[in-house]
């Protein structure tokens, strides 16, 4: 799981946007990605950040125990990552 940066050109002006994407492998054994959630344009975790930001949410979707978390978050991250959490865990439900 990681996150990609979008970059979209229209009339003249650029989008950024920002994507939940994760790899698999295909019945042909092809790697490919999907995207899991699209974050917007507002989001605004630093770049050096996202590794931790998706290791985190990995955790929660997979209900680690908090203590088993190697780093210490800032309430900002930790807020994003349970925001983010629970955005997949709802659209895994619809």
């Amino acid at each position: 799981m990681y996150i990609r940066k979008i970059t979209q050109t229209h009339m003249g002006k650029k989008y950024i946007s920002y994507r939940l994407v994760a790899s698999y492998r295909n019945e042909q054994g092809k790697v490919r990605q999907a995207m899991i959630l699209n974050l917007g344009t507002g989001f605004c975790i630093d770049k050096n950040e996202w590794k931790i930001l998706t290791e985190r949410v990995k955790q929660l979707l997979l209900d680690t125990p908090k203590q088993l978390v190697d780093t210490v978050l800032s309430n900002n991250m930790e807020a994003a990552s349970q925001r983010i959490a629970r955005q997949i865990i709802k659209k895994r439900n619809q």
